[in-house]
This record gives C-alpha cells, sequence and structure tokens, in this order.
C-alpha cells in the first residue's frame, strides 16, 4: 500500500475517526489534502472531522470548498447545515438542508434537522420580536 496513494489515506482517516482517533485521522485526510488540494473527497473527509473535533470554521472552510469543487453532494450540504445550525445561522442551515433535499433524498435526517432549524429560526424570530422569552 502506497501511504501517499490519496484514496489509501482518507479511507484509514475515515476509520481512524470511527474508533475515536480523530487526530490521527485528521492527519492522514490532511496529507491527503495537501497531495490533492482540488480533491472533494478529501476535502469534505477533514470538513466533517474537524467538525466532529469542534473546530467548526476550520470544517466549514473545507466543506464551503468541497461544495464548490463538487456541487449536489447531498451529505456536504447536511454537514454544512449542521455546522451553520451549531452556529445559529438558522435560515443558511435550512438553505443547506432544502438543497440536499434537492439532490439526494436522505431521508428521517436531513428531515429532522430542517424541521429543527425551522422551529429555531422561527423562536429566534418571536424572541426578536418579544414573543419568546429567552
Amino acid at each position: 500500500m502506497d501511504p501517499r496513494d490519496v484514496r489509501v489515506l482518507q479511507e484509514r482517516a475515515v476509520t481512524k475517526a470511527a474508533l475515536g482517533d480523530h487526530e490521527g485521522g485528521l492527519a492522514d485526510v490532511s496529507t491527503a489534502v495537501q497531495i490533492d488540494p482540488n480533491n472533494a473527497n478529501s476535502l469534505f473527509r477533514r470538513g466533517t472531522i474537524l467538525c466532529m473535533l469542534e473546530r467548526l470554521e476550520a470544517g466549514l472552510t473545507d466543506l464551503d470548498k468541497a461544495n464548490e469543487l463538487r456541487p449536489y453532494h447531498a451529505y456536504t450540504l447536511v454537514w454544512r447545515g449542521y455546522v451553520k445550525s451549531d452556529q445559529e445561522d438558522w435560515a443558511g442551515a435550512i438553505a443547506d438542508f432544502d438543497e440536499a433535499e434537492r439532490y439526494d433524498s436522505l431521508g428521517e435526517l436531513s428531515l429532522m434537522l430542517r424541521a429543527l432549524a425551522k422551529g429555531k429560526l422561527r423562536m429566534q424570530g418571536q424572541a426578536n420580536e418579544g414573543k419568546v422569552s429567552d
């Protein structure tokens, strides 16, 4: 196995992250990004691992670039929506969830996250109008 093979690095990163070694996964996928900085799969994987490590801004940057390189990838849009909802950008989250649903039905997860974001946006609007207390 060639350790500079981008696909091998991606798969190893996913395996390490799934086993709880997020930093090890991040190191592998970062090497993959260094080898091919325009590989949308590597950027998507690094973005998700960064989000798991609660490095949301860096994760969002990678997810944005992955989306630019490969638009219409529903999972990238769902992860971006998740980050935006964590940042309380409810309108942005809803837009990403809606876009993800357009390109690939992700079933319950996408619908649930979109409903949560819409509820939070609604509450935020009511709070701004004084209808809901914090």
